[in-house]
């Protein structure tokens, strides 16, 4: 527990509601000098009030506007969790808004590298298990695509990659990763009273376990199951109770 890192949070972080409990979370958490955060996401859901998916998103927004350092990327153990610490240019007092940004979800499924020293590379990103950051150079190798579309059969053709800010299938979390906080604010303002959280956990059972009819555009095939749910949820239901046949006189 650091009440220094606390009251810096108190006095300095710029984001409220959850958020920023999430932020006061991690400081609790963190040695005096703003390390050794490796809090499970569960324990955060209970101490923040809010659901597991809200916190992991919350902590993928926090890494990627800098105040946040991802340090190492916890395993499939349950007590090897993933370790952060507070940015020591925020602690030295750089503004929030001036912190380095990182693109893209660093919190999805990493690979180690061959020295064991490189956690994940995402884009231009390179995330070292000291928490340091690192920009690659550009390639040099140039590739050079067959001129004719028959050289590369159609069942070893590369996948095309994700558009950024998409929504993609993580298999091996069973979660949607790249639901940024405004598309979530725009589906609860859209679907009031609907438990978004719930419903994303529900719709994620249902992609796990149909394979054969998962859609490619996400964001519409979400959008339409919240939609049709929340239709449900306005429209009463009617229950009409059958009448008994009278019995034939004898």
């Amino acid at each position: 527990m650091s009440v220094e890192m606390m009251a810096q949070v108190f006095k300095r972080y710029p984001v409220g509601g959850g958020e920023y409990v999430l932020a006061l979370a991690l400081a609790d958490h963190a040695h005096e000098d703003g390390t050794h955060i490796f809090p499970g996401t569960e324990s955060l859901a209970v101490k923040t009030r809010q659901s597991e998916r809200t916190v992991q998103r919350q902590l993928v927004k926090m890494v990627n506007d800098g105040w946040l350092v991802l340090v190492r990327k916890g395993g499939a153990g349950r007590k090897d969790t993933t370790e952060y610490r507070i940015n020591q240019e925020w602690l030295d007092g750089v503004e929030f808004d001036a912190l380095p940004k990182i693109k893209g979800d660093i919190l999805s499924p990493l690979s180690n590298g061959e020295k064991g020293d490189i956690l994940s590379v995402k884009g231009d990103i390179a995330v070292s298990s000291k928490g340091d950051t690192a920009m690659s150079p550009e390639s040099s190798i140039t590739i050079k695509q067959p001129s004719d579309a028959r050289a590369i059969p159609r069942e070893q053709s590369i996948p095309e990659k994700p558009k950024p800010g998409s929504i993609v299938w993580d298999s091996e979390r069973k979660i949607f990763s790249g639901i940024g906080e405004q598309q979530m604010q725009t589906w609860e303002a859209a679907y009031p009273k609907l438990d978004i959280d719930g419903e994303l956990s529900r719709i994620e059972l249902w992609y796990e376990n149909n394979p054969k009819k998962r859609k490619r555009n996400l964001q519409r095939f979400i959008t339409a199951w919240l939609a049709r749910t929340f239709k449900d949820l306005r429209t009463p239901r009617v229950f009409v109770t059958k009448q008994p046949t009278p019995a034939r006189p004898p």
